[in-house]
């Protein structure tokens, strides 16, 4: 059975002794204005620095031993110094065998200013200086032995301008130097892995950091910071939420690797990038990465992008064009919303699956498509569609695409009521079209008159293009085929009305014919625009 060890205090010469009955005792030894606990026992004597004695004002310096050298200072307890707002001055002797600093010790000295370490130091704990305002000198490298720099080690310390780390630190914690909000440098060694969550968070004048040796970066790592300029490591694969957010001055980004996925928020808010950070080897752009990068003007997507995420280029301003879409299968919610200078979104695949809001804001666009590919409507996400020929050239506008060329339509009406307005009142005569093609569609459509000819002729300098009346019965629909390349400006050409069944497939080679899915009830014509002077 074992001996129940019974606690005790003695007083003996004026210094407390606290233990147990057991072989070990501690004493709380007052040396100057700070007190230690002393431990000893059959094989060490150690001291640990646990606080003031009272009211503390000015600089600090902890001895190597005390109680006549017997005992060894190796560690500062947690919250030693918390509040102490009289300290001015941490240091420790240039002997030091001090090992560790606990969390908190210095939490809220708001006018401590310098802080002298030595190589016996191997840990800082959590918190250690938050909070220390005035902190504008630490020799952070000196403790040789530190192998990471703990979570708010130096939040708040909005005065400390340059920081160096250890050669052997690893590990960059959580909020570590959160809102150090003069911090104009930082030296990362290579073997840093691991930068934390917001770790440089808010740090407004760090204007470059190099971690060559990074691995995991976390959460905001460097949101709201100065950087200009920054190089993605090679380890780095994943770019993490809100790692650059808000970096205002950020305008320069490269990668040393072969990335794979930018997570949300990534570079929000970047508002100097006028490229966007992307290659080749990038798969996922989570929703909001691009959010607010006012100054980006055009966007090349990786072919391995499939989705266009939730708000990826919501508020980009300056974006007029998006190409590169060859594999887009989804465009997500308010995905290029807010983008009034947008005009140009070019797929090269089928119609992808569309948010109606996707364009929300951006009056401007049209929706480009190659042709031989397949879903095409007369509008995406109520914006006009038009297709491109082999060349890239184009080479036929949908409805809704020429109604607005002819100021006929605006996004504001482009829904189904609208349109099918505009069906109505210009399906008879449509000026504006010469040397091309004319394709009238509907549901079920057919002329009334079996001899009505498609007439294209040039009146008062302007090609005009009159068409027969068409109904709605239930009948083939109709096609009235132009092509050639005769001069218009003399005589008139007279095409008889083609009546024919037309397939899926055709319609799908044609012309984007539907309207959400459903034929317009009256006639609709797809052009292509080839005028000779």
């Amino acid at each position: 059975m074992n001996k129940r060890q019974t606690p005790f205090l003695v007083l003996v010469s004026g210094c407390l002794f606290y233990g147990t009955s057991g072989n070990a005792s501690a004493v709380l030894y007052t040396n100057s204005a700070c007190i230690y606990s002393l431990t000893s026992n059959s094989v060490f004597q150690t001291a640990m620095l646990i606080g003031p004695t009272g009211s503390l004002t000015g600089s600090v310096t902890v001895p190597v031993s005390v109680k006549s050298s017997a005992f060894n200072v190796t560690s500062i307890a947690p919250g030693a110094f918390k509040d102490c707002i009289g300290m001015t001055g941490f240091a420790l002797d240039t002997s030091s065998r001090v090992t560790s600093v606990g969390a908190g010790a210095f939490w809220g000295c708001s006018n401590l200013t310098r802080v002298t370490l030595q190589a016996s130091v191997t840990e800082i704990g959590p918190s250690a200086f938050l909070g220390c305002s005035a902190l504008t000198d630490i020799n952070l490298s000196a403790a040789t032995g530190l192998i990471a720099v703990a979570e708010q080690t130096f939040s708040g310390c909005s005065r400390l301008t340059a920081v160096a780390l250890p050669s052997a630190v690893t590990r960059v914690g959580r909020s570590a130097f959160r809102d150090c909000s003069s911090l104009t440098s930082m030296a990362i060694p290579s073997c840093v892995t691991v930068i934390g969550d917001a770790a440089f968070q808010g740090c407004g004048l760090l204007a470059s950091a190099s971690f060559p040796g990074v691995t995991a970066l976390g959460v905001n790592a460097f949101a709201h910071s100065g950087l200009i300029s920054v190089t993605i490591p090679v380890g780095l694969t994943n770019v993490a939420q809100g790692a650059f957010a808000d970096c205002t001055d950020l305008d320069v980004v490269t990668y040393s690797g072969t990335p794979a996925e930018l997570d949300s928020a990534a570079f929000k808010n970047c508002a100097a990038l006028t490229r966007p950070p992307v290659v080749l080897s990038i798969t996922h752009l989570a929703p909001t990465v691009f959010e607010g990068c006012s100054r980006l003007t055009s966007v090349t997507l990786p072919s391995g992008i499939v989705e266009v995420s939730d708000n990826l280029f919501e508020n980009c301003t300056s974006l007029v064009a998006v190409t590169g879409m060859g594999n887009i299968t989804n465009v997500g919610e308010f995905a290029f919303s807010g983008c009034p200078f947008l005009t140009n979104v070019t797929f090269m695949g089928d119609a992808p699956d569309t948010d109606n809001d996707a364009f929300t804001g951006s009056e401007n666009v049209f929706a480009y498509y190659c042709k031989g590919t397949l879903g095409w409507k007369n509008l995406l996400a109520c914006r006009p569609t038009v297709m491109l020929g082999e060349e890239g050239s184009v080479e036929a506008l949908s409805f809704a695409a020429w109604a607005i060329r002819r100021e006929l339509a605006t996004c504001a009406t482009l829904n189904d009521t609208g349109l099918s307005c505009l069906f109505a009142a210009e399906s008879p005569s449509v000026s504006g079209v010469a040397n091309g093609m004319v394709y009238a569609f509907g549901d079920s459509l057919t002329a009334n008159d079996p001899l009505s000819l498609l007439q294209i002729y040039v009146e008062d300098g302007q090609p005009v293009v009159t068409s027969p009346c068409l109904t709605a019965e239930a009948a083939n629909y109709v096609v009235m085929g132009i092509e050639g390349t005769t001069n218009l400006m003399s005589g008139v050409w007279n095409l008889s009305v083609n009546e024919m069944p037309l397939s899926d497939t055709a319609r799908m080679r044609y012309t984007p014919a539907t309207l959400n899915g459903l034929f317009p009830s009256a006639a609709f014509f797809r052009l292509k625009l080839s005028l000779i002077e």
